[in-house]
């Protein structure tokens, strides 16, 4: 794919599950979201697959469970499940959300996260700053707001994606 080349659909599949099934990866993420979340940091972290979303809300539930992540995706099930997470991302009530790009795109205006992570890669120029929104918001006490966007350099489709995203960050 040259910079700028849409993914078909079944490309994009293949490549998003390549990503999501690739346990170093993942633990990678992991590791990072509990250093940051140790050292004090309010995290979102967005995927653009439920079950990636599920697996990092689990692996993070077992190594900090204090912390209480919450997992927030658009199709939940109970709908009284999906509410109470909803609630508890709109009131602040962890340290570290896991989500979908999909669930957070609207409507979602959670002020004191400091750190956002971009597990998998983004779509849209518009999507991207709607999701770097989300971080940017002002709250009292709040001094940061860093993007984490994991590049995947062995991937010359996913680096042009990473540098069609790098030209959005330059306009913010």
């Amino acid at each position: 794919n040259k910079e700028g080349h849409k993914w078909d659909p079944m490309e994009k599949t293949a490549h998003l599950k390549e990503l999501i099934d690739c346990n170093e990866r993942n633990e990678e993420i992991c590791d990072a979201l509990e250093d940051l979340v140790r050292a004090g940091h309010n995290v979102v972290a967005f995927t653009e697959i439920v079950d990636h979303a599920i697996w990092i809300h689990q692996e993070m539930s077992r190594r900090l469970p204090g912390v209480n992540p919450i997992l927030y995706y658009g199709t939940m099930k109970p709908d009284s499940a999906k509410k109470k997470a909803y609630e508890d991302v709109k009131a602040n009530r962890s340290m570290l959300t896991i989500t979908t790009y999909k669930a957070a795109g609207t409507g979602l205006d959670v002020k004191p996260w400091t750190d956002i992570w971009f597990m998998t890669p983004m779509k849209s120029a518009a999507s991207v700053k709607q999701t770097i929104g989300r971080g940017r918001r002002t709250d009292t006490g709040k001094t940061r707001c860093v993007l984490h966007d994991l590049v995947d350099n062995n991937d010359p489709t996913l680096v042009a994606k990473y540098n069609q995203r790098a030209k959005v960050y330059q306009t913010l």
